[in-house]
C-alpha cells in the first residue's frame, strides 16, 4: 500500500520524518521516490492534497543541501510534483512565504550539478528508473524542441539534461537509438555553432584536436547515422574561420572529401544532404574553394548528383550553391571604348562578381601588351595615335583562376592635324611666272584632302593630287614669298624646313561662316648655320 494511502489524512511518524530529518528519512525519502515512479499520478495526488504537504515540501527543499543520495532523491520528488499543475503552485508559494529562507534553494540546485558520484546505489537507480520509462521517448522530442527555444537558458537547461541522460551508457544508446537522434544531435550542433564566442573557446581546448580527429574518423565508419552526425557536427566547426582551418589543414582531409563524394553518389537521401551542406560549408570561405577546386572528383560528383531526377529541393539548393562557388571565371563579356579625341579613349567593362567571394583582378590588352591590371572596371588610354586602328580586350583573375580572354574590340582613333608639306621649292620661274613645288607631310594623322598655298596675303586651295603650284603675270624683277601652311582647328603648328637666316612672315587666319579675318602679320628670322673650321 502506498505511504500516503496508509497515513490518510494524518501526519503519521512516517511522514514527519520527511521534514524533521531523523534517522529513518533517507528509507522514507527512497520509499517514496519508488512509490513515485510506480503510480506517478495518484502518489502526486495523495501527497499535494495531504494537510500537511507544504511541511513535507519544505523539508525536501531543505534535504536539496545534503549529501548526492540524499539531495537526488529529494530533487526527483520535487521535480516530479513540480510536473502538476498545483504541484507549481504550491512550490512557489511556499517559496514566496519563506522569503530569504527560500533563497539556499537555487545554490543547492546548482551544488547538485557537481555531484559526480554516479555509482551510488541511489543515483544508478533513479537514471535506470528514467532511462527505462517508456515516456522517455516523448521526453527526448520535448527536449529536443526546447533546444531550438529562442530563451537561451532554457536551450542550456534541455541541453544540460540531455548531458546527465548521456553519462551512462544505457543514455547514450537511449538517446541515439531514438526516431529522432539525427535532429536532436543536429540541434545540439546547430546550438554550439550560433554561438561563435562558445566555439571558438571549445576549439582553443586542448582536447580540440582529439574531438576533430574522432569526427574524421566517424565519416569513414560504416554506420550511416554515425557519419551524417559527423557530417553535421563538421560542418558546424567549419562554419566559423578558426574551425574551418583546422578541418582543412588536418592530415586526413583529403580522404575525407573522396568519403562525402562518395556519399553523394549512395541512395540514402539524408547521407547525400548531409554530404552536400559539408561541402557547401568547406567551399563558403575562399580557402576552402581553393582547395576543393584542386579536388576533380568533388564537382564532378555534385555535377552527376544534379543529373538525379527525383533530386530534394534542399539538396538541389546545397549542391547547386557549391557548384556555383567552384565555378570557374567566365569569359568577360567585351570591353566598351568610347573615343573622346585623336589621342586619347576610355576604356570600361562590367565587373566581374564569382559565387566564391575571391577578389577579381582585371588584365586589360592593347594590341597584345597589358596595359592595365588592377581591380578597377575603367581605364583612359592616352598617347594614342591619331586616325589609327587599336584592338582592346579583357581577361580576369582570380587565386589560382584566370578567364578565357574577351572579344576584341576594335576601334579608330579621330584625326588630327597632319604635319607640314616637306621641301617646298622653287621649281622653275621666267620673268612673269614662278613653279613651286612641295611633297606630303611625312605624318598624316588622317586623309589628305588638299593643300593651301598663301602669296602676299592671298590664299589659293588646292586638290591633294596637286602637290604643285603656278603664279602667272607677274610683274618682273619682283620679290615674292610662297607658304604652303597648315589648315586645322589646333592653336600651334610648327613650321619646318625653313632656310637659316632668313626672315619669315607669320599670319593667322581665322575662318568661321561670316567670313575670314586675318591677324597682324608677326616677322622672325631664323637663327644662321653654324660652321666649325678645321686648320690644314
Amino acid at each position: 500500500m502506498l505511504l500516503l494511502a496508509e497515513a490518510g489524512r494524518s501526519l503519521n511518524k512516517d511522514l514527519t520524518s520527511l521534514f524533521r530529518h531523523d534517522v529513518h528519512t533517507p528509507k522514507i525519502l527512497e520509499r517514496l521516490v519508488h512509490e513515485l515512479h510506480t503510480d506517478k499520478e495518484l502518489c502526486s495526488y495523495l501527497f499535494l492534497n495531504h494537510p500537511g504537504s507544504e511541511d513535507m515540501l519544505w523539508g525536501l527543499i531543505n534535504l536539496l543541501t545534503e549529501d548526492s543520495r540524499i539531495a537526488g532523491n529529494a530533487s526527483y520528488v520535487i521535480g516530479t510534483l513540480a510536473e502538476t499543475d498545483l504541484g507549481k503552485k504550491r512550490i512557489a508559494q511556499i517559496c514566496a512565504d519563506r522569503g530569504d529562507q527560500a533563497r539556499k534553494i537555487l545554490p543547492a540546485l546548482i551544488a547538485m550539478l557537481d555531484m559526480v558520484e554516479t555509482e551510488t546505489a541511489e543515483d544508478a537507480d533513479c537514471r535506470m528508473w528514467m532511462l527505462r520509462d517508456d515516456c522517455l521517448d516523448e521526453a527526448i522530442v520535448k527536449l529536443t524542441n526546447l533546444l531550438m527555444a529562442k530563451d537561451m537558458c532554457t536551450a542550456s537547461n534541455a541541453a544540460l539534461v540531455l548531458a546527465r541522460l548521456a553519462i551512462a551508457e544505457e543514455g547514450c544508446a537511449r538517446i541515439l537509438n531514438h526516431r529522432s537522434s539525427s535532429r536532436t544531435l543536429m540541434q545540439l550542433c546547430r546550438s554550439l555553432g550560433s554561438d561563435p564566442t562558445g566555439c571558438k573557446r571549445m576549439l582553443s581546448l586542448k582536447t580540440s584536436a582529439i574531438m576533430i580527429n574522432s569526427l574524421i574518423e566517424m565519416l569513414h565508419s560504416g554506420d550511416s547515422g554515425c557519419c551524417k552526425n559527423a557530417c553535421f557536427a563538421l560542418s558546424c566547426i567549419a562554419s566559423i574561420a578558426q574551425g574551418h582551418r583546422r578541418v582543412l589543414e588536418h592530415n586526413d582531409i583529403n580522404s575525407a572529401v573522396e568519403v562525402l563524394c562518395s556519399f553523394l553518389a549512395c541512395k540514402d537521401e539524408e547521407s547525400v544532404w548531409f554530404a552536400s551542406m559539408m561541402l557547401h560549408t568547406l567551399a563558403c570561405q575562399k580557402s576552402g574553394c581553393l582547395y576543393l577546386r584542386t579536388q576533380p572528383n568533388v564537382k564532378l560528383s555534385l555535377e552527376m548528383l544534379l543529373k538525379r531526377s527525383n533530386l530534394k529541393d534542399d539538396t538541389k539548393d546545397e549542391v547547386e550553391a557549391t557548384v556555383a562557388i567552384l565555378e570557374k571565371l567566365p569569359k568577360p563579356k567585351p570591353p566598351n571604348v568610347k573615343v573622346e579625341s585623336a589621342c586619347s579613349v576610355v576604356v570600361t567593362w562590367e565587373a566581374i562578381h564569382p559565387k566564391s567571394g575571391l577578389d577579381v583582378t582585371y588584365l586589360l590588352y592593347q594590341d597584345k601588351a597589358v596595359m592595365y591590371t588592377g581591380p578597377k572596371t575603367t581605364y583612359i588610354a592616352n598617347d594614342l595615335t591619331p586616325a589609327t586602328k587599336y584592338s582592346f580586350y579583357l581577361q580576369a583573375c582570380t587565386d589560382g583562376d584566370d578567364s578565357p580572354l574577351s572579344d576584341i574590340v576594335m576601334i579608330l582613333t579621330l584625326e588630327s592635324v597632319p604635319s607640314a608639306p616637306q621641301r617646298l621649292r622653287v621649281l622653275t620661274k621666267t620673268t612673269s611666272q614662278i613653279k613651286i613645288t612641295w611633297e606630303a607631310p611625312a605624318i598624316s594623322n588622317g586623309v589628305l584632302r588638299g593643300y593651301q598655298v598663301d602669296v602676299r596675303g592671298r590664299t589659293y586651295n588646292l586638290d591633294i593630287q596637286e602637290d604643285y603650284f603656278i603664279l602667272s603675270s607677274l610683274p618682273p624683277d619682283t620679290e615674292f614669298k610662297f607658304q604652303v601652311v597648315y589648315s586645322g582647328v589646333a592653336k600651334t603648328c610648327t613650321a619646318k624646313a625653313l632656310k637659316p637666316s632668313t626672315e619669315y612672315t607669320i599670319t593667322v587666319s581665322a575662318w568661321c561662316s561670316e567670313g575670314r579675318c586675318e591677324s597682324v602679320p608677326s616677322k622672325k628670322r631664323t637663327a644662321r648655320e653654324v660652321y666649325s673650321k678645321r686648320l690644314i
